[in-house]
């Protein structure tokens, strides 16, 4: 029986790169103050194909729900077998553990199902259906489908990854589970045009984390080091000292907890005239980039606000208020020393 997956279609255009920044903010108050340090967070891929069995499978991000029927596979799946970098199999791991998984199959992995099937899948879930993410393994090559083995990395630091997808799911590990022990389920599958899957492999593991994620988290911000540590300010358009200390001055209104503004940058070339439904003019606005430290853990990081003066007639404008755009931005992580650089 051929399977069809609702909602596929939608939750692949919620897939997002998984970028090595802090996620676009709606609205920056607060947010700083939920980071802990060391770590960073990220939006990973989302990407579901159907599951091997008859289930309702729920995005903890998204609440995104996909509804899938079963249908008869014509090869056996084959069993993910999970180990730590010196290849000792296990299916217990606790928080700061390197988890490596390799399948060994019957047959070249283009051979399993036929030629019907061509993309390739892996789906992680936890805790019996609860959705961690889903990622096409488009970086699979002719060689790659030859062969009668596969070897991934679930959660490990940067200088252990050995695949493509190890910052991907590290990152979604340490985003989307609590402090709690956790089974981890990981699906291998194959689709065909027509969203009909075939299971692959299959594998489940224990996660405990019961005394919190520390080392987890810092596996996850391993990857952004190397990015936090070359990233610049952006370069100024124009020059203004006092627009600057004004933008310095209104980006605390972002925050709840106390930032400590370092330097401010101009990215327009003028103010930008606002005016009213009646085309008159109501006031000005101009943007830039801030950058700041925060005190509680000593990390820096810059981004844009927009700042507006009411226009008070005659030509004139009052003093510069905080200007909330409504539109997103991005908190980016930067090293204190290369704020004045």
């Amino acid at each position: 029986m051929k399977k069809q997956i609702i909602l596929f279609a939608s939750i692949l255009m919620l897939a997002g790169l998984a970028s090595a920044q802090l996620p676009s903010l709606s609205k920056a108050k607060g947010l700083i103050s939920k980071k802990n340090s060391g770590t960073t967070d990220t939006v990973s891929n989302k990407t579901t194909p159907a599951t091997t069995t008859s289930t309702t499978t729920t995005s903890s991000k998204n609440n995104a729900t996909v509804n899938t029927t079963n249908s008869p596979a014509t090869d056996a799946a084959a069993t993910i077998n999970f180990s730590n970098p010196t290849g000792q199999k296990s299916t217990t791991y606790t928080d700061g553990d390197a988890i490596f998984a390799k399948v060994d199959f019957v047959k070249a992995m283009k051979d399993i199902g036929g030629k019907q099937y061509s993309d390739v899948f892996i789906i992680n879930v936890f805790d019996g259906t609860k959705f961690l993410n889903g990622k096409k393994l488009d970086f699979l090559k002719d060689e790659d489908m030859g062969k009668s083995s596969f070897e991934f990395q679930i959660a490990c630091s940067n200088d252990q990854a050995k695949s493509p997808l190890a910052e991907a799911f590290t990152k979604t590990l340490s985003e989307q589970l609590g402090k709690a022990k956790h089974i981890i389920k990981i699906k291998m599958v194959r689709m065909d045009k027509f969203n009909n899957e075939l299971a692959v492999a299959e594998g489940t593991f224990d996660f405990d984390l019961s005394n919190g994620k520390d080392k987890l988290k810092a596996q996850a911000y391993s990857y952004d080091a190397k990015e936090i540590e070359a990233r610049m300010m952006p370069k100024a358009v124009i020059k203004n000292a006092a627009i600057e200390q004004d933008l310095m001055a209104l980006i605390k209104n972002d925050f709840q907890e106390e930032i400590v503004p370092l330097r401010a940058v101009i990215d327009d070339n003028d103010w930008t005239i606002l005016r009213d439904d009646y085309d008159a003019i109501s006031g000005k606005k101009i943007s830039g980039y801030v950058a700041f430290k925060v005190p509680r853990n000593g990390r820096c990081f810059y981004k844009k606000i927009t700042i507006w003066q009411p226009y008070t007639g005659g030509g004139t404008y009052g003093k510069s208020q905080y200007y909330d755009t409504g539109v997103s931005t991005d908190l980016m992580e930067m090293k204190y020393e290369n704020v004045m650089k």
